[in-house]
């Protein structure tokens, strides 16, 4: 289960094999906004977001995996603003091991509410 495409992208800090890693018609549901994303080039231009939020290299890093082939879920770990933060990626992957669908869930709250300002703030710059 540690060899999902995914999770290997996001691990190497490798936005491209990220995107490689979703299916075309992949839908993803964030907290920070009630309507999915969908479509793998909207997904994975929203998934660079995290990567600058978290500043991946230094502080992201998964901490263990639940399910199978199919449906898994891949436990996290961070800071932000020299807080922790930890959350969940639900994926649902196709016979391809690409992802159709991913969730993501985020605690504490007060953390939450930090990586929503600081993604529609580069949310923001982008347009």
């Amino acid at each position: 289960m540690t060899d999902i495409a995914f999770r290997q992208a996001v691990e190497a800090h490798d936005l491209d094999a990220l995107r490689r890693s979703l299916a075309p018609d992949v839908v993803f549901h964030t907290p920070i906004r009630f309507r999915p994303f969908a479509g793998r080039d909207e997904v994975a231009a929203i998934l660079r977001i995290p990567a600058e939020v978290f500043a991946f290299a230094d502080t992201f890093r998964y901490t263990s995996v639940l399910g199978d082939d199919r449906e898994l879920a891949l436990f996290f770990e961070g800071e932000i603003d020299g807080r922790s933060i930890q959350g969940v990626d639900h994926l649902r992957l196709n016979n391809e091991g690409l992802v159709t669908e991913l969730r993501v869930m985020i605690r504490p709250l007060a953390q939450l509410q930090r990586f929503a300002d600081k993604a529609a703030e580069l949310l923001s710059r982008a347009t």
